[in-house]
């Protein structure tokens, strides 16, 4: 029987979380049907039926990224893609993906984005890892401060506060961070479901500045007791200052907490500001690094000219993308800090060659393309072309995304 694919109609939105739960080992999640239903846009998803019966799936958010030097972009974050175990090797990934693409071009989108399951999944439909994720952990008897921050005034809050309150302090640290995702308002709905599966007690806590809310962590606590004694942990799912003395001061608060032993935090950036303002920052250890927001221009010319770069200068591309074959296969980038145009260009000789995943993997700036071509991934042309490429896309702005998708 030949399987057809489709958008689900919202009586079917608990068919694809069953199948996204049976891909991914979590189980039978019914009460989550709800929860997902505030966020989720049927007109953006995908799925595969044999017969009547969903065996495979695939989605997308509609978010905003920001870009190096400020402007932002709407883009396709991708998810809930899966095939179902009993469905595989039958070409239907590779179905949904192309057929996402083709509508994400047909919006007008000039980037897809996703969080990848497993790495080796995605590079083969053009997505390249541009930021990283690394989770960190410390003592807290051990811990302290070389510079204590204003702390301000934090004050814990419920669902409804939080609803009203955070979506604004998120949104201004969004506009100074480059690789982030705006979220839209069904992401604000529970903010604390947006991390369910940490173990403890959920918490909220929003600082007061000079000028307002401007930070905020959503974690959860954990304290254990045996005979008397505890060993209590404390998990940061989620924090983030509108200023970098805002956040400085977040972290503050949370390694002050009571009957608390270590701290974790996960989904922070690989270049910790904690880090540098220990007294100790051995204390900090690294529990895991990886590669989190990955990038696909789908319409490689419009992104190229749409973010802002680090210097002037002009860069002929050849881009080898069968799986977008109305990306043109050369490109003229003429780029400068107030903006940039990029245009098919058949008739130059190029500069140098990659693959769609290799221009997403450093469009954010945080991959250089000088490290790509030492890993053979692409091809210099000219004599100096990567480092010329790397000073024009900033290679060192340590772009970051926090958010789960």
């Amino acid at each position: 029987m030949p399987i057809d694919i489709r958008p689900i109609v919202e009586d079917e939105l608990a068919d694809l979380i069953r199948v996204d739960n049976a891909v991914f080992g979590d189980g039978p999640q019914d009460d989550g049907v709800e929860r997902v239903r505030a966020r989720f846009e049927f007109d953006r998803s995908l799925a595969c039926f044999d017969g009547d019966r969903l065996v495979g799936a695939a989605g997308a958010f509609s978010f905003r990224l920001m870009l190096p030097g400020g402007p932002d972009l709407p883009v396709a974050a991708v998810s809930y893609v899966g095939v179902l175990p009993t469905h595989r090797r039958r070409g239907l990934l590779r179905s949904m993906m192309q057929l996402q693409l083709e509508d994400v071009r047909s919006r007008g989108e000039l980037l897809a984005v996703l969080t990848a399951s497993e790495s080796g999944i995605y590079g083969r439909f053009g997505y390249g890892p541009a930021t990283t994720s690394c989770g960190y952990t410390l003592n807290r008897a051990r811990t302290a401060l070389r510079r204590a921050p204003d702390p301000g005034e934090v004050r814990l809050v419920d669902r409804d506060e939080a609803r009203a309150v955070l979506p604004a302090v998120y949104e201004r640290y969004w506009r100074r961070q480059p690789g982030e995702l705006l979220r839209t308002p069904g992401w604000w709905e529970d903010p604390i479901g947006l991390y369910p599966d940490e173990p403890g007690a959920a918490f909220m806590a929003v600082r007061r500045g000079p000028e307002g809310d401007d930070a905020y962590a959503i974690y959860r606590l954990e304290i254990p007791w045996h005979g008397g004694m505890n060993d209590g942990r404390l998990q940061v799912g989620h924090l983030v200052g509108a200023t970098p003395e805002a956040e400085a001061a977040m972290l503050a608060y949370l390694l002050g907490v009571d009957l608390v032993e270590s701290v974790t935090l996960v989904r922070r950036p690989f270049e910790e500001p904690l880090r540098w303002r220990l007294t100790d920052p051995r204390q900090l250890r690294t529990t895991y690094a990886m590669d989190w927001l990955w990038v696909r221009p789908v319409d490689a010319a419009g992104a190229l000219a749409a973010r802002r770069y680090r210097g002037a200068g002009r860069l002929v591309i050849d881009l080898h993308d069968d799986f977008c074959p109305w990306n043109p296969p050369r490109l003229l980038l003429e780029a400068g800090p107030e903006g940039a145009e990029c245009r098919a260009a058949p008739e130059l000789t190029p500069d140098l060659a990659l693959g769609p995943a290799e221009l997403g993997a450093a469009y954010l700036g945080g991959v250089p393309l000088t490290l790509l071509g030492r890993a053979g991934l692409v091809d210099e042309l000219r004599p100096g072309a990567l480092a010329r490429a790397d000073a024009l896309l900033g290679a060192d702005l340590r772009p970051f995304c926090s958010t789960e998708f």
